[in-house]
């Protein structure tokens, strides 16, 4: 996001606990942001542990074979992300290991050689959240403790030039 003065910020995800029945009710959800769930905290065996006697066995043979593949025992977390292809995770570097499974629609994942780590744009940035002030006004504020953000200030996009430095990016597609 920028500002009129160019000023490139890092605006955390606005947090809201809704129902489901509150999703399906708004007709104009496209209006009022792209909804997702989204938590790192182990919420598939904490807060939706009703869920996991649900899943089928392939995610379970999933878990098993990453155990075994990395050697580390049980996965330290089981985080369960859910949205519509209108949700896009902006470019990270995860610094755990990762398997990605994808119960229904598809996935799309921009992989960059390690090698290229110490080369991506990594900046700070002031860091904002999103504040409402009516129904469909909203505005952005700096966070009261003023740290930065950083984070990789790269657009994928403009890896389609031959003469990138980081043309050597992969696209995998992951579809349920």
């Amino acid at each position: 996001c920028a500002t009129d003065d160019s000023t490139h910020l890092a605006i955390l995800k606005l947090q809201e606990d809704i129902t489901e029945k509150e999703v399906d009710d708004d007709e104009d959800t496209k209006s009022h942001g792209v909804y997702y769930y989204s938590l790192q905290n182990d919420c598939l065996r904490s807060e939706l542990s009703p869920l996991v006697p649900h899943m089928n066995h392939s995610f379970e043979r999933l878990v098993s074979w990453g155990e075994a593949v990395f050697g580390t025992g049980p996965p330290d977390a089981i985080n369960l992300w859910m949205g519509p292809s209108s949700a896009v995770s902006s470019l990270h570097k995860d610094h755990y290991e990762n398997l990605f499974y994808v119960a229904s629609g598809e996935k799309v994942f921009h992989i960059y050689p390690p090698a290229d780590a110490p080369f991506l744009p990594v900046r700070t940035f002031p860091t904002c959240r999103l504040q409402q002030q009516e129904k469909d006004d909203w505005i952005v504020v700096q966070e009261k403790e003023n740290l930065p953000t950083p984070w990789i200030h790269h657009n994928i996009n403009d890896d389609d030039d031959n003469l990138s430095p980081y043309r050597h990016r992969i696209t995998v597609r992951v579809k349920e």
